[in-house]
């Protein structure tokens, strides 16, 4: 995960910063998954006015993994809109959270990013209310 987002836009009254969230697909995870299907449906998001740009990126780290970088001025919104999008309750949304990770960038970028989701179940995730 990168810092494909790391401008910054200042303003008379605040400071808007745009923030990375990655969503890490790790495919040998949930071997049914239709990655095609599931790449629309990601990618879907960037098509909404609360991401400002997007990129993918494919590689091989142990097993085969793409990530979904979205830039935005509201993480919150963002994650928000990921999370209903990418985990309904049906078979496919549990084959996502059986195979993906989220993370967000923190205040100092990558170096404190939050984790929002994980697909074992026993790591600690971050509290998205911090984004």
């Amino acid at each position: 995960m990168n810092g494909a987002c790391s401008i910054a836009l200042h303003s008379k009254k605040a400071e808007n910063i745009m923030k990375s969230l990655t969503v890490q697909l790790q495919p040998d995870l949930a071997p049914g998954l239709d990655i095609p299907l599931t790449r629309s449906a990601i990618e879907a998001v960037a098509k909404t006015d609360i991401v400002v740009s997007h990129s993918f990126s494919a590689g091989e780290d142990g097993g085969p993994y793409l990530n979904f970088t979205f830039c935005t001025f509201n993480p919150r919104a963002l994650w928000l809109q990921l999370s209903q999008s990418l985990y309904p309750d049906n078979a496919w949304g549990e084959n996502l959270k059986n195979s993906t990770i989220v993370a967000c960038e923190g205040s100092r970028g990558w170096d404190n990013y939050l984790l929002l989701h994980h697909f074992d179940r026993s790591v600690a995730l971050d509290d998205p209310g911090d984004l």
